[in-house]
């Protein structure tokens, strides 16, 4: 899983979402901003990343899910960092 301070991670749907993937033994990786790791790490998550560093081709197809809680990837974003089969989450869909 995915998911981003800017995209929900730290927030209460992002922390929840997570939480619940972990309980169903999902590893998750979170972005946020580098003053917030160490609050994104607490989580319990498999990997944090800096997403004011982010560079979506560094982490392509590494994911199975990924959701976006406050609906700023593009579907372009989303798709890329995608496996195979893998489903992007939006909160605000668009057509």
């Amino acid at each position: 899983m995915f998911a981003n301070q800017r995209n929900g991670t730290l927030g209460g749907v992002g922390r929840t979402a997570a939480q619940l993937a972990m309980t169903l033994g999902a590893k998750v990786t979170g972005s946020c901003r580098g003053t917030a790791m160490s609050e994104a790490r607490s989580l319990g998550l498999a990997r944090v990343v800096d997403y004011q560093q982010l560079n979506v081709d560094s982490i392509k197809h590494q994911f199975d899910v990924v959701f976006d809680t406050a609906g700023t990837l593009s579907i372009k974003e989303g798709r890329a960092l995608l496996k195979p089969g893998g489903v992007v989450l939006d909160i605000s869909p668009s057509p």
